[in-house]
């Protein structure tokens, strides 16, 4: 192990993996109450995605075309819908102003599990605030 890296945190309850996993649940929020431009702000301008529903090759998308989407997906649901994706069971490493972040989800439509998948997150800290640079998601319908 190179002895100049900073130490890798392990500990998903650490106050730094804590304050990392935030702007996922920020990013969670904003979506399920459509507030886009706080949805944007988590993100860094540059990020990309890597979206797998089962079919192959997964999509790929920058920031703009993952709004999109995600946009859609929501105006997919029934008009006044309650919705949520939540996260669980979620794992954490930091190593310096990098973090990965495992977590598995579920999508909430009206109280009904819809599809469940995990996120991979991978994230920066760039002026004390952590900003999503890409994640990849895998997921199924319920």
């Amino acid at each position: 192990m190179d002895e100049n890296l900073p130490p890798v945190v392990r500990d998903a309850d650490s106050e730094v993996a804590l304050t990392a996993v935030e702007s996922v649940r920020r990013l969670l929020t904003a979506m399920s109450r459509q507030h886009w431009e706080d949805f944007r702000r988590v993100f860094h301008s540059d990020m990309g995605a890597t979206i797998s529903t089962g079919s192959w090759p997964p999509l790929t998308v920058d920031l703009e075309s993952l709004l999109d989407r995600v946009q859609a997906l929501v105006a997919s649901f029934p008009a006044g819908a309650a919705f949520a994706e939540e996260i669980h069971d979620v794992e954490v490493r930091i190593c310096g102003d990098l973090a990965v972040i495992w977590a598995p989800f579920v999508v909430i439509v009206d109280g009904t599990i819809k599809s469940r998948g995990v996120k991979v997150i991978r994230s920066i800290r760039l002026e004390g605030q952590w900003k999503i640079v890409g994640f990849t998601e895998s997921s199924r319908l319920a």
